[in-house]
């Protein structure tokens, strides 16, 4: 939501990080051929792996798509370049999930310039918030804010 908000008035890549939720297949069904992986082991660029939602204009690409292919390991170094390549986009949203302690999470809250929390009031974890800031370190600092998803009204 955050994404469809941004791209009414911004140029908006959302970076599907999140390897359990598959949230980008919610959105596009997994129609993209390839993903950040691709683009970062040199066999695609970032501009031919992006699927545009005509519906949001949200530009869309997943971390790894089903049919990605690498044929090397991948580096830090190899993903910060990938991802330097969404340089041209005014806001990057990269959909990560944290709570699991994934390095990739606290590889992309280096990357970026801002983090926004979203969590789930559910009841099952009250101290996941707290959990995830201190997982995330000094880059914590680059909270930006927070969305509460289920909260009842008052």
């Amino acid at each position: 939501m955050l994404a469809a908000v941004a791209a009414t008035t911004q140029r908006v890549l959302l970076i599907d990080a999140d390897l359990e939720q598959r949230t980008l297949a919610a959105v596009d069904g997994d129609r993209g051929s390839a993903g950040l992986v691709d683009v970062a082991v040199g066999r695609r660029e970032l501009a031919d792996v992006i699927v545009r939602d005509a519906e949001t204009n949200i530009n869309m690409v997943p971390f790894v798509s089903p049919a990605s292919r690498r044929d090397r390991p991948i580096s830090e170094a190899d993903i910060t370049a990938a991802f330097a390549q969404a340089k041209r986009f005014e806001m990057v949203i990269v959909a990560a999930i944290g709570l699991n302690g994934d390095p990739s999470t606290r590889f992309f809250a280096g990357l970026v310039d801002h983090i926004v929390l979203v969590a789930r009031n559910d009841g099952r974890d009250d101290g996941a918030v707290e959990d995830f800031v201190t997982q995330l370190g000094a880059d914590a600092r680059k909270i930006s804010g927070g969305i509460l998803i289920g909260a009842g009204t008052a």
